[in-house]
């Protein structure tokens, strides 16, 4: 899901908590656990994992990993491979043993009666994010962030904020790493209004008779994502600053999205343009890149090193 998406169902997870048990917390699987549903229209930060104790001398990884979806986008489905599986749950945890993964949830649909925009998206995520970093231990966790589409910009934005917001100082300091899944800094053609709000009823994303009558079409949101849009290149250059002192791997879409037959979000709109920039193709269109197959996969391999990297104890 991202620019445009099919369903906003969530998938049946596990609700996940917190619990210390000895001088040492880690990560037990909540794939491990008996799962439920969750609430189709949650929003904030929301825990995929939760904790028990492990020997202290096995391997854990202090970090905080924080997924965001993107336009019309679901803090589960976005994440969802074909085989049904959340892969920030299923495969995420036991490679990052003591990691805590969030996925940020936010109203991103293209029909809502909400009025938020790209500045209250991301101080809510700097708020949630910053209630779960209040002990001097979770105070010195690393942050990677893991954005898709809309969610990079929401990212972006969050930490241009950070930088001017003393509350923020903490998130600021220790964002380590952001991983973009074809988030579109400089637009995208496909993101035209007309287009959108066309394709829209002609089966691109479903959308219910009560959501089509009862709310309105948020052309706020698609049109910050048309191509060089002012907006977009202002954060851009606003977020040049931070970039310099994080790790930056931005991925981009090499097979075209239906029903467009076109990258909906280009090589160079995905590129940031930074020196220490990585730049990664996949073979996938828009919607399919972030919904990682399996643990051998490029996306993967790359995302579980740059996490480890920043999150392992020295």
């Amino acid at each position: 899901m991202g620019l445009f998406s099919k369903k906003r169902t969530s998938p049946p997870v596990q609700a996940a908590g917190y619990t210390a048990s000895g001088s040492h917390q880690a990560y037990a699987s909540a794939s491990s656990q008996p799962r439920t549903a969750q609430p189709a229209q949650q929003f904030g930060l929301l825990p995929l994992n939760s904790y028990t104790a492990v020997h202290p001398s096995s391997q854990t990884y202090h970090i905080d990993v924080v997924a965001i979806h993107g336009l019309n986008g679901n803090a589960y489905t976005t994440w969802t491979n074909k085989r049904h599986q959340l892969w920030l749950q299923e495969f995420l945890p036991s490679a990052l043993p003591g990691a805590r993964i969030y996925t940020f949830s936010y109203d991103s649909r293209i029909f809502s009666r909400s009025a938020s925009g790209i500045n209250e998206f991301a101080q809510s995520l700097l708020s949630e994010l910053e209630k779960k970093r209040r002990t001097a231990a979770d105070r010195q966790r690393g942050i990677i962030f893991i954005c898709h589409s809309l969610g990079g910009i929401v990212c972006k934005k969050a930490l241009v904020v950070a930088r001017q917001d003393p509350r923020y100082g903490n998130i600021l300091q220790y964002t380590k790493a952001v991983l973009f899944f074809g988030t579109p800094h400089r637009g995208s053609d496909q993101a035209s209004i007309g287009s959108v709000i066309f394709n829209i009823f002609n089966n691109v994303i479903s959308v219910t008779v009560p959501d089509r009558y009862l709310a309105k079409a948020r052309q706020d949101l698609v049109a910050l994502l048309k191509y060089q849009n002012q907006t977009l290149t202002d954060l851009s250059e606003a977020f040049r600053i931070q970039s310099k002192v994080l790790e930056i791997v931005s991925f981009y879409e090499s097979a075209s999205s239906p029903p467009f037959n076109k990258l909906l979000v280009t090589r160079d709109s995905a590129r940031i343009g930074v020196g220490s920039e990585q730049l990664v193709s996949l073979p996938y269109n828009h919607s399919d890149m972030c919904k990682i197959e399996d643990t051998s996969s490029k996306a993967y391999v790359i995302l579980v090193h740059t996490c480890r990297k920043y999150g392992m104890r020295r």
